[in-house]
C-alpha cells in the first residue's frame, strides 16, 4: 500500500468570484484542466486562440496564474490560467479559460462504462466479466471514499485507484473515478477521515433526515478538501487510463431544510468555486464532471453553471437518467429536472456524463428507451451503467442495446476543451 505524507504544502491562490449558485438522489445511499495559456474571447459565441488574453467588453472577472488575466465580455467568464500561462476571456455566450483552446489537451475517451465498485466495497468481478472483452464498453467506473484516500491526516493513499487503473489497463479499458464524501439514504456517514469528526470541523457532517452530508461550507473543511484534490491530481492526472473524475450531486447542500446554524450560502458557494478552480489546476488533462439535478433559483443556477463550465472548463451531468421517485411531479427524466435546461444550453460546449443508476432500470420502454434518451436527447459523451440484476430489466438488457447500437454516444467534441490527438 502506497502512503504519501504531504508536509508544508505551498499556498494555492484562487480568485473566488462573488456569486451565488448551486445544484437529490444518488444510487442506493447515493469541472477542467488549466494549462499554459488561455484563449482570448472575441465577439459573440466565439473564442480565438492565444496565450495572453485581450480585454473584451465589460464586467468580467479575472483569471489566476503566472500570466496576465483578461477581462470577460458581457455574459462571458474569464478563464483560469495554468502555470506560467495567461487566462483568456470569453465573449457573449463564448467560453474561455481552463481546458479551453489554449489549455493543456484533455484525454478523451467517450463511451459506455460499467460500474465495478460500489463505494468502499471490493471490485465486483461478476460485473467486470460482463464487459471485459466487449469493445463497445470503453471502460469501468468505481466509487472511492475520502477516508480510504486519506486514512490519516496528510497521509494520502491512492492505491485503491491505482489498483483499479491497473485492472482497467490490463483489460485494455479506461477508468472513471467518483469521489464520495456524503451518503444518501443513511443517518450515518462512514466516509470521512476520523480527524474531521472533531469539534474543529463541527463533527464533519450532519443528517438532514434523508442524507448524511459534509459540513463543506466551513473554511476548515474546505481547506482539507482542497488539499485532497491537489494531492490526488499530482498522483494520478498523468495516468493514461484515467478517463474522468466526478463528484456527487451537490443538491443536498443547497436544497435541504433545517440546515445547521453555521451554514451559509456564501460558505457553500466558496466551497464549490474552490473545488472547481482547484480541479482545473490539479487535473489539467483529465475531464471532470460535477453531477447536478435539483435546487436553487434560476439566476443562482446560471451563475453556478458559468463557474463550472465557462470559467473552469469542466463538464457536468447527473446521477439519474430516469428517477423513479418523481412520478407524481412528472419529473422523472433528466431534462425535466431543475438543471435540465443546461443540457441544451451547453450541448456542444461542455463534456456531459449522465449515469443510469438502479432507478433507471424501472424506466418505461426498457434499456432502449434509456439509451435513446441519453444519447439522442441529452447528448451524453460518457454513459456509466450500474450493474443492476433486479428490476423491470437488467444490465444484460442494457449491454445488448449498447452492442446493437455499437456503443455510440454524442460524437461532438465540446468546445470548452481541446483533446489529445
Amino acid at each position: 500500500m502506497m502512503l504519501r505524507k504531504l508536509m508544508g504544502m505551498g499556498t494555492l491562490l484562487f480568485v473566488l468570484h462573488p456569486a451565488i449558485g448551486g445544484c437529490s438522489s444518488e444510487e442506493g445511499s447515493d469541472a477542467h484542466g488549466a494549462g499554459t495559456g488561455g484563449s482570448a474571447g472575441a465577439g459573440v459565441g466565439g473564442t480565438s486562440p492565444g496565450g495572453a488574453g485581450g480585454d473584451s467588453g465589460v464586467g468580467g472577472t479575472s483569471g489566476v496564474g503566472g500570466g496576465a488575466a483578461a477581462t470577460a465580455g458581457v455574459g462571458g467568464a474569464a478563464g483560469t490560467a495554468g502555470g506560467g500561462g495567461a487566462a483568456g476571456a470569453a465573449g457573449m455566450s463564448g467560453s474561455a479559460g481552463a481546458g479551453g483552446a489554449g489549455g493543456l489537451a484533455k484525454k478523451w475517451f467517450p463511451g459506455h462504462y460499467l460500474k465495478i465498485r460500489h463505494y468502499d466495497g471490493p471490485i465486483q468481478q461478476k460485473s467486470r466479466d460482463l464487459v471485459k472483452n466487449n469493445p463497445y464498453f470503453k471502460g469501468y467506473k468505481i466509487h472511492v471514499v475520502w477516508n480510504e484516500l486519506e486514512p490519516e491526516k496528510d497521509a494520502y493513499d491512492f492505491s485503491v485507484i491505482e489498483n483499479a487503473l491497473q485492472i482497467a489497463g490490463g483489460d485494455q479499458k479506461k477508468l472513471m473515478v467518483h469521489l464520495q464524501d456524503r451518503v444518501f439514504g443513511s443517518a450515518q456517514n462512514p466516509y470521512l477521515p476520523d480527524y474531521l469528526l472533531t469539534p474543529e470541523y463541527e463533527g464533519g457532517w450532519f443528517y438532514d433526515g434523508k442524507k448524511s452530508l459534509p459540513r463543506a461550507w466551513l473554511p476548515a473543511y474546505r481547506d482539507r478538501w482542497t488539499k485532497l484534490l491537489v494531492a490526488l491530481g499530482e498522483e494520478l492526472d498523468n495516468h493514461p487510463d484515467l478517463a474522468g473524475f466526478m463528484l456527487s450531486e451537490s443538491s443536498g447542500l443547497f436544497a435541504t431544510k433545517d440546515m445547521p446554524a453555521s451554514w451559509t450560502t456564501d460558505g457553500i458557494m466558496a466551497f464549490a468555486r474552490e473545488t472547481f478552480s482547484t480541479l482545473a489546476q490539479s487535473l489539467p488533462t483529465t475531464p471532470f464532471f460535477q453531477y447536478v439535478n435539483w435546487g436553487l433559483e434560476p439566476a443562482e443556477r446560471d451563475e453556478f453553471m458559468r463557474e463550472l463550465v465557462e470559467t473552469n472548463g469542466h463538464g457536468f451531468g447527473g446521477p439519474d437518467i430516469y428517477d423513479a421517485k418523481k412520478p407524481a411531479e412528472n419529473k422523472t427524466w433528466t431534462l425535466d429536472m431543475t438543471f435540465g435546461p443546461y443540457y441544451e444550453t451547453y450541448r456542444g460546449v461542455a463534456p456531459i456524463c449522465v449515469e443510469n443508476q438502479t432507478a433507471g432500470f424501472t424506466a418505461p420502454g426498457g434499456a432502449q428507451s434509456v439509451f435513446d434518451y441519453a444519447v439522442d436527447q441529452i447528448g451524453v459523451h460518457f454513459l456509466p451503467w450500474v450493474a443492476a440484476y433486479d428490476g423491470d430489466w437488467t444490465i444484460e438488457d442494457a449491454i445488448a442495446v449498447v452492442n446493437k447500437e455499437k456503443g455510440r454516444v454524442n460524437p461532438t467534441v465540446p468546445s470548452n476543451i481541446k483533446i489529445s490527438p
